[in-house]
C-alpha cells in the first residue's frame, strides 16, 4: 500500500512530457489518456496496486454467496451475479481476478465518461466507491436519475474536491431501514480515498497501517 502512496505521487508531481496514447487493459478497456512517456507505467501500476486493494478488500469466495448487504449472489471477490447459472460450478482464483478486473474496468470507464477532467487520483477514489455502492446509486438519490443528482457527486461534478471528499465517508453502509448499519471495514476504506481525493500525504501513510 505504501508503493501505490508513491507511485500517485510519482505520477501526479513528477516532470513530465506529454502524450495522448491508447491503453488498453485486459478486456473490453480502451481509453485515450494523457500520460508522459518516461512515468508511463505508473497508469498500469496505479491500476493494479488497486486490484490488489479491492482483492484485500473483499476476500475471496470460490461458491455464490449472498451478500450481507443487499442479499444479491456474489462471487469470486465481491461481483454481483446476474446470471446464477453461469457460476453454478464456483469459480476459480484465476477466473475471479480475471472478472474483477473486467468489472473495475467498467466502473472505472463510468466515472471517466462522466467526470472526464477528474484528476487521475479523484478518479480512482471513485472508481473504488462505485466498485463498492454502485455508480447510480452514488450519482442519484435513491439510485433513480428521476430524483436528480446526490449531494456527493454535485460536489465532484463542479469540481469541488474539498467539499466533496468529506462526504465520500457516509458511503460505507448497507442495508435498509432498521437494519442499516454502516460498514466499518468499508469506512476505513473511504478514509483512504478520502484522503487520495485531498493527496492528504500524512493520513494516507497513517491509514495503510489500518486497512
Amino acid at each position: 500500500m505504501e508503493y501505490l502512496i508513491l507511485c500517485i505521487f510519482a505520477f501526479l508531481f513528477s516532470p513530465k512530457e506529454e502524450l495522448v496514447e491508447e491503453i488498453c487493459i485486459e478486456e473490453e478497456i480502451c481509453i485515450e489518456e494523457e500520460i508522459c512517456v518516461e512515468e508511463e507505467s505508473f497508469f498500469d501500476v496505479l491500476f493494479d496496486m488497486n486490484i490488489i486493494e479491492q482483492i484485500r478488500r473483499e476476500g475471496f469466495v470460490s461458491k455464490l454467496t449472498p451478500d450481507p448487504g443487499n442479499g444479491v449472489l456474489n462471487i469470486g471477490y465481491g461481483i454481483n451475479v446476474k446470471n446464477p447459472n453461469k457460476y453454478r460450478n464456483g469459480i476459480t482464483k484465476t477466473d475471479a481476478k480475471r472478472l474483477l478486473i473486467k468489472t473495475y474496468n467498467k466502473h472505472y470507464l463510468q466515472v471517466v465518461k462522466d467526470l472526464p477532467t477528474a484528476p487521475y487520483n479523484v478518479t480512482l477514489a471513485l472508481t473504488n466507491l462505485s466498485f463498492n455502492c454502485g455508480w447510480n446509486n452514488f450519482k442519484y438519490r435513491n439510485g433513480d436519475r428521476r430524483n436528480g443528482y446526490t449531494r456527493t457527486y454535485t460536489a465532484f461534478l463542479n469540481k469541488d474536491y474539498k467539499r466533496g471528499a468529506p462526504m465520500l465517508l457516509s458511503w460505507c453502509y448497507y442495508g435498509k431501514g432498521e437494519k442499516r448499519k454502516r460498514s466499518n471495514h468499508i469506512h476505513k476504506s473511504r478514509k483512504f480515498d478520502k484522503a487520495m481525493v485531498l493527496m492528504d500525504v500524512q493520513e494516507m501513510k497513517k491509514l495503510t497501517n489500518q486497512l
